[in-house]
């Protein structure tokens, strides 16, 4: 029956009730979901954002910004699943909770990424030790389903009073230095610098102007540094090595743009435009010196060009379009360039191997896994670092490790090559030991394709007039940039002569 009077009325108050109660909550579950992370629990960058502006903004005592982040998660996803990564940042970020203050927060940002504000903070001490009681309660090992996991976590970390620092300014800081962190190896804790900013913001313009310097066809150059015959002096091959010519800068080092070509992921375009250089440069000199040639090309070839599925069909074409014979074409990779996908590397290595082209093992012996993939890569040639080189002596560990290798080399029938010669004595000591063919500064520092041109039809390299114990000057035809390799992953560190991917 049709209500009347007060009962409709009465139901309709109950109806209107209901419906502000309804919506409240509606409205509180859609602000717990904008503002926290479904997975943890914890607050999320919203909310992060929100305690911080706050914070900043009340006067609240001097506080830190804490970011952190999980060393290798990736590792754990591939390996054993995104349920059990799940679980993994669970457990860090309940014990990331529950080893905080009570004043402070804990916010999952995204994916292994944990930020924390830490209140009343005072000095940069204080909030470093604050900071490690946080990473040693983070860094136990967790049993997730009978697999027994080694948490591992880097940190950096920003502090600010008060009114001297916007949040946007903080969060750009913090993230600089957990970049700083990740660079020095895992379960580094690192605070933020000014010089860090500078370094940050050189960097990035750097970046751009490897872009330009890639399209522009006028900054990029190679170098070539012989590989010589040890006995005689006679040059058998020559190296590629990359040089940038900044229109402003100068000459920008290797050992500044290679590793900022791999974070940027500009090596692969700056390794193909390499290959592709030296190559079209072998073939000039085969029609050059007709009656020299055999003379070998070395080109290093990066980790991210060895992933590049469009490498072999790249050294493919370049044969074919320079009619060069493919055994005159040598590329050189590290174990680092290995470790990602071996499988992967080792097809491509096989399909490189069927056309002809030989394969070099660079930096031989500072690796703790050369011996292995010797019994699996089809390597033709062993580039013996120059550590073994320098700390040669006649009697002793290293003549032993030298004869050993070389011994080891001419059992696989693989080639020896001594890198980083720089004295008469250290040419006499490999020679000594058996290595036939050497690299490095006695003989010449990396020079432009017309000197090698010269240096072919003089036929023979001597070793410069200099006392046996004092190394040749190095080449003046590259610089430094302190503030910009600070800021770089320390992902390579070679000679300047042998900076190239």
């Amino acid at each position: 029956m049709p209500l009347t009077g007060s009962d409709e009325f009465a139901q309709m108050s109950s109806a209107m009730v209901y419906a502000r109660d309804r919506l409240t909550a509606l409205l509180g579950e859609l602000r717990y979901q904008a503002t926290h992370d479904e997975l943890t629990a914890l607050g999320n960058r919203a909310q992060f954002i929100e305690k911080l502006t706050e914070a900043l903004a009340e006067g609240e005592p001097p506080l830190a910004v804490v970011l952190v982040d999980l060393d290798g998660f990736k590792d754990v996803n591939d390996s054993f699943g995104h349920e059990i990564g799940d679980r993994l940042l669970r457990t860090v970020g309940a014990r990331l909770h529950r080893a905080a203050g009570r004043g402070d927060v804990v916010c999952r940002l995204a994916g292994d990424e944990f930020a924390v504000l830490l209140q009343d903070v005072g000095t940069q001490a204080e909030a470093r030790q604050r900071i490690d009681a946080l990473m040693t309660n983070v860094a136990r090992n967790v049993d997730i389903r009978g697999r027994n996991l080694h948490v591992a976590a880097s940190a950096g970390f920003a502090l600010a009073a008060p009114g001297t620092a916007t949040v946007v300014e903080l969060m750009r800081d913090v993230d600089v230095a957990l970049n700083a962190a990740k660079a020095a190896g895992k379960g580094a804790v690192t605070a933020f610098e000014p010089a860090m900013r500078e370094a940050t913001q050189e960097r990035t313009e750097l970046s751009g102007d490897l872009v330009t310097a890639l399209t522009a066809g006028d900054q990029m150059s190679l170098a070539y540094q012989p590989i010589v015959d040890i006995a005689s002096g006679r040059i058998l091959g020559v190296e590629a090595l990359v040089r940038w010519q900044h229109p402003t800068r100068g000459p920008i080092s290797p050992v500044v743009f290679i590793p900022l070509a791999e974070a940027t992921g500009l090596i692969v375009p700056l390794g193909r435009w390499i290959l592709g250089e030296a190559v079209r440069q072998l073939a000039a000199w085969r029609t050059e010196f007709p009656d020299g040639y055999p003379l070998t090309l070395d080109v290093n070839i990066s980790a991210e060009q060895l992933e590049d599925p469009a490498l072999v069909g790249e050294v493919l074409s370049l044969i074919d379009e320079t009619g060069i014979d493919p055994g005159r074409l040598v590329l050189e990779i590290t174990e680092s360039a290995l470790v990602q996908d071996l499988d992967a590397a080792l097809r491509r290595l096989r399909q490189i191997k069927a056309m002809g082209v030989r394969l070099a093992l660079d930096d031989f012996g500072t690796g703790y896994s050369s011996l292995s993939y010797l019994k699996t890569l089809p390597v033709d040639i062993l580039k013996i670092d120059r550590s073994f080189v320098v700390d040669l002596e006649d009697d002793g560990p290293g003549a032993a490790m030298m004869k050993g290798i070389v011994e080891l080399g001419a059992g696989l029938g693989i080639e020896l090559i001594c890198e980083g010669v720089e004295t008469v004595e250290q040419r006499r000591r490999i020679a000594s030991a058996g290595c036939r063919m050497g690299q490095g500064f006695l003989w010449a520092t990396p020079q432009t394709a017309p000197a090698i041109s010269e240096m072919l039809r003089w036929g023979v390299l001597g070793p410069a007039d200099r006392p046996a114990d004092r190394p040749a000057d190095r080449p003046a035809d590259v610089k430094e940039l302190p503030s910009s390799a600070a800021a770089l992953p320390a992902q390579r560190s070679r000679a300047e002569d042998r900076e190239t991917p």
